[in-house]
């Protein structure tokens, strides 16, 4: 018998047994191989990823130190009643970057905009940076209606941004009394010079008692107020005999001071 004779002999099924079993195998390893070829994909995509985060830090952490030490060199800089919140740098900086120079130039900071110079493989460069300042402010410790007298009980003392306050914002209470509110004042908010009056001490049309002053001469007469005027105030009266207008200081309520010497 020829000795492939047996292998002919088998039944059809047998092999197609085999035929299964080495799909199978060969499935099973197409898998393991694919398997394996994503995991080492991810793991280097992986590596990827975490060596450009790793030198992101690296200089976040060196920006921020230089953002410190701009804001150090920046305090003799900042004026009274006013305080430094953060430096924000405008350009990038490495571990590096040396710092040579901050606001050059500058006496006193009073713009939210500086220049710094600084230095990186010896070649020096120009950065901008903005400085966010707060500074006191006098604030409304409740709603102040219009004509209120005021005192410093009626405000309290806080910090506000710089940029959030316009000019005449008040620091402290100081101004000479009385003062009254000219406008509503709602409660927290900045206080301006110009929303705190002396009260009216002459109106427009009213009489008013003047005490005329001339060397060691004095007396007393009375004119008409052409307009509105608080105490300290020069303003003009005329004299109901003869019509003329003479300028005089608010003394009080319905009176003025006329000095001819």
């Amino acid at each position: 018998m020829l000795p492939f004779a047996g292998a002919l002999a088998r039944p059809p099924r047998y092999q197609w047994l085999r035929r299964q079993k080495h799909t199978r195998l060969a499935v099973a390893l197409f898998i393991w191989l694919l398997i394996t070829a994503l995991w080492v994909y991810a793991a280097q995509a992986a590596g990827r990823r975490a060596a450009p985060s790793t030198s992101g830090d690296v200089r976040e952490a060196a920006r921020k130190a230089l953002e410190a030490r701009i804001g150090e060199q920046l305090q003799p800089l900042v004026p009274p009643e006013t305080r430094l919140r953060s430096v924000s740098l405008g350009c990038s900086a490495g571990p590096d970057t040396q710092l040579k120079a901050v606001a050059p130039g500058v006496s006193r900071l009073s713009s939210p905009s500086i220049t710094v110079e600084l230095e990186h493989n010896g070649r020096t460069r120009l950065c901008s940076a903005l400085v966010a300042l707060q500074h006191r402010v006098l604030r409304a410790a409740r709603d102040i209606p219009p004509g209120q007298e005021l005192s410093a009980a009626d405000f309290t003392s806080g910090w506000a941004d710089a940029a959030s306050l316009a000019p005449g914002a008040l620091s402290s209470f100081s101004l000479p009394a009385p003062r009254i509110a000219a406008v509503f004042i709602p409660a927290g908010a900045p206080v301006y010079a110009n929303q705190l009056v002396r009260p009216v001490a002459i109106r427009a049309g009213e009489l008013v008692s003047v005490l005329v002053r001339n060397g060691p001469v004095t007396l007393k007469t009375r004119m008409q107020a052409r307009s509105n005027a608080a105490v300290g105030d020069n303003t003009v009266l005329l004299n109901p005999a003869g019509a003329t207008a003479v300028t005089v200081r608010v003394t009080g309520p319905h009176s003025a001071e006329l000095l001819l010497q």
